[in-house]
């Protein structure tokens, strides 16, 4: 398991290049209030933040499920690694989709996919289904990251978009702490079902603000 966090970790923390990230940018100030006026902003660290919160819970909850149906560790491992693999040209598929497609519908096909995860979750009960769910779990967490920053590109002039994205990483990391306390928190007060339920639900707000409240306006250089 730990050799497919690394994995899972590494691609994440270096995304690949299908979504074009690698842009200079200009350093500013930090701490400056203007960032969490804007509203395009500030909805997009509450989708983020609550789809990547989904995909760790759901990655816990995949692990524990295969293990109560009593699969090995090397077999919990080898799926998860294959499902991390298969995942991985999703990156560049999306980059290939960003150029008929708004990056905030990509994004919104991503909280889809973890709502969906989360869901099969209660039906898929065989190795096959668990890798199934595993990827796309990898592929929401490879994506979210990818096209939320893409999307401060097209929210933030030059000279903003570094503290934006500093913003924003600080934000996801927090979001994997909530994740992991709200599993050993409920996973005794809660079964399944319940979590699938509220899972679905939390996408479905995560979508509703991708599409009423991230009015992307780019800003111009200062």
């Amino acid at each position: 398991m730990f050799l497919a966090f690394a994995l899972l970790m590494t691609l994440t923390k270096f995304p690949l290049i299908g979504l074009e990230l690698e842009k200079p940018l200009k350093q500013v100030s930090y701490g400056k209030a203007i960032y969490f006026k804007n509203k395009a902003f500030f909805s997009l660290l509450v989708v983020t933040n609550i789809t990547l919160l989904l995909t760790y819970t759901s990655r816990f909850f995949l692990t524990l499920q295969m293990s109560e149906n009593n699969m090995s560790t090397e077999n919990i491992l080898y799926l998860t690694a294959l499902g991390v693999l298969l995942s991985i040209p999703f990156p560049y598929i999306y980059g290939i989709l960003s150029k008929s497609y708004s990056n905030k519908l990509l994004l919104i096909s991503t909280i889809v996919s973890i709502g969906l995860a989360m869901i099969l979750l209660n039906y898929l009960n065989s190795p096959t289904g668990y890798l199934v769910i595993g990827v796309f779990i990898s592929i929401t967490t490879f994506c979210t990251r990818s096209l939320s920053q893409k999307i401060i590109y097209d929210i933030f002039a030059l000279d903003k978009q570094a503290w934006a994205q500093t913003v924003l990483t600080t934000t996801n990391w927090l979001s994997a702490i909530v994740g992991f306390l709200a599993c050993s928190l409920f996973i005794d007060k809660l079964g399944i079902q319940q979590i699938a339920f509220y899972s679905a639900l939390l996408s479905a707000i995560a979508i509703l603000v991708s599409l009423y409240k991230m009015d992307i306006i780019p800003e111009q250089n200062s």
